[in-house]
């Protein structure tokens, strides 16, 4: 606990002359744009990995349909449709939410 009041106090000692709060103020705008573009790549990559997720749940359900049909196996099937439309719904949402991110930038 006293490691933060330590720093809480080396912050307020730091901001307190023009150049330290210059420079305080500069690297957390750098932190936030580095956090923001990183959080932007991993929404970019989990739609990524949610896509290739649908392609292949969508190849399964052809594979299940093409076996049976409605008559063989309707759990398996309709749970096979499930997941492959959350996956493509999931994709398409983070997709959204990157693009959104990368605008405000």
């Amino acid at each position: 606990m006293a490691n933060i009041s330590l720093l809480k106090n080396s912050a307020k000692a730091l901001t307190r002359s023009r150049l330290g709060y210059a420079l305080f103020s500069g690297a957390k705008s750098l932190a936030g744009s580095f956090a923001r573009i990183f959080y932007s790549l991993w929404l970019e990559f989990v739609a990524l990995l949610a896509a290739f997720f649908t392609l292949r749940a969508g190849n399964d359900v052809v594979k299940v349909y093409r076996n049976s049909g409605l008559s063989g196996d309707p759990k398996r099937l309709w749970i096979t449709v499930a997941v492959t439309l959350f996956c493509g719904w999931f994709s398409v949402a983070c997709f959204l939410k990157a693009r959104r991110m990368s605008k405000k930038t």
